[in-house]
């Protein structure tokens, strides 16, 4: 598992104060918890973290002496630089069902020359921590024009372990296949466009014929 150092926050010491000294603060939240743990994380152990881990992960934050095993829950981006301003992590209580997201990957996209429409990129769905799993692989290898993948053609949809929170019939990946122009209708559009270029435009004609209607 996945291990993170964190150091305890100072609340008198403003977010945006931290971030100018370079820390992210963060918070642990959890059933088993008297009150949440405030945190700060250093910019460069963030960078990596989120390098390995996505919303849904699990690892272990160190505070100390104490080890916590959490849920990467949430995270707050900066929305001019897309910086990491703030994260959330849920503690993770064993035997517990919890709310989380996997992400849909996509895999073998160059050995597929359709056109891939991603309609949902986050599964959400519930289960203890056990059974969570990170991210949802889908093969395009293959996948021809016209292919539309639902959620209930998911492993995940079909785990009794889980309980996914969207419909299963929502559809997930769309192939379409590309629209291929033949010359003589490329041409034809090419001229159509030099002749819709080419045509003057007439302003205030219609204006001039009204003021002297009404003279």
């Amino acid at each position: 598992m996945y291990k993170l150092n964190a150091e305890t926050r100072d609340l008198n010491n403003k977010a945006k104060k931290l971030r100018r000294e370079g820390y992210v603060p963060a918070t642990i939240y959890g059933k088993n918890l008297e009150e949440p743990i405030y945190i700060q994380i250093k910019d460069s152990d963030v960078f990596t973290f989120r390098n390995k881990l996505s919303k849904g992960g699990i690892l272990t934050v160190a505070v100390g002496s104490d080890n916590h095993d959490v849920l990467f829950k949430e995270e707050s981006l900066s929305p001019v630089s897309h910086s990491v301003e703030h994260i959330e992590f849920q503690a993770l209580t064993k035997g517990e069902a919890m709310n989380t997201v996997c992400r849909v990957v996509l895999r073998n996209e160059d050995k597929n020359k359709n056109i891939l429409h991603l309609h949902v990129d986050e599964i959400p769905y519930s289960a203890e921590p056990r059974f969570f799993e990170s991210e949802v692989v889908i093969d395009v290898d293959g996948l021809e024009g016209g292919t539309a993948i639902t959620l209930a053609d998911l492993d995940i949809a079909n785990d009794e372990n889980k309980k996914v929170s969207l419909p299963l019939d929502t559809v997930i990946l769309a192939v379409e296949e590309p629209v291929v122009l033949t010359d003589e209708e490329i041409e034809a559009m090419e001229a159509q466009d030099t002749e819709t270029s080419a045509e003057p435009e007439v302003i205030g004609d219609d204006e001039e014929e009204a003021e002297t209607d009404e003279e």
